[in-house]
């Protein structure tokens, strides 16, 4: 006899973003990048599309931790999250795991991360934390799945539009089927 089920899981929030645990992360992506650049002022984040749509510092608060502007380049993109087997978006600004996936897209054997599994494994040790990206084989989407992700109503571009950036009332519409 056990007190909980042996893969039993807590269920996470019901915000419509992936964040990075500590430990594996396991995702699939569904969407092309959406890429721009995030400032925060006043502890509210705003974005601009497009990489040559840069921040400039005068227009963000300063972190005090780092002593430089909060800006970030980022890519979004929709994910189907494993953890709990719901998509979301998933806002990426680690260099090391935008390079490492940008290497898999530029490698003939692995090409498009829309064809396999990435599994992003966060790290923390006292102030700094490391990640680093594990891709899968190549497995197509089951129809169940593809049923799931159709159903979504996430868009990795919608990041841009003003007031909607915390897609708070989203809720998936089902679950996969394992």
């Amino acid at each position: 006899m056990s007190f909980l089920p042996k893969d039993h899981k807590i269920p996470g929030g019901s915000s419509s973003f992936m964040k990075f645990q500590d430990g594996a992360n396991r995702f699939r992506i569904l969407s092309d990048a959406s890429i721009g650049w995030e400032g925060w002022k006043d502890n509210k984040p705003f974005r601009r599309e497009g990489i040559d749509q840069n921040i400039n510092a005068d227009e963000v608060d300063i972190d005090e931790k780092y002593k430089k502007p909060k800006i970030n380049f980022f890519w979004c993109v929709k994910v189907f999250d494993y953890a709990d087997d719901s998509v979301k978006l998933l806002e990426l600004t680690q260099k090391t795991v935008m390079r490492a996936i940008k290497d898999l897209l530029e490698d003939a054997d692995w090409g498009e991360p829309t064809e396999y599994d990435l599994s992003v494994e966060k790290i923390k040790k006292g102030d700094r934390t490391t990640y680093s990206v594990k891709s899968y084989p190549h497995k197509k989407l089951s129809p169940d799945f593809l049923e799931l992700v159709e159903a979504s109503d996430l868009d990795a571009r919608s990041i841009f539009k003003d007031g909607e950036e915390d897609f708070a009332d989203f809720k998936p519409k089902a679950k996969a089927k394992k």
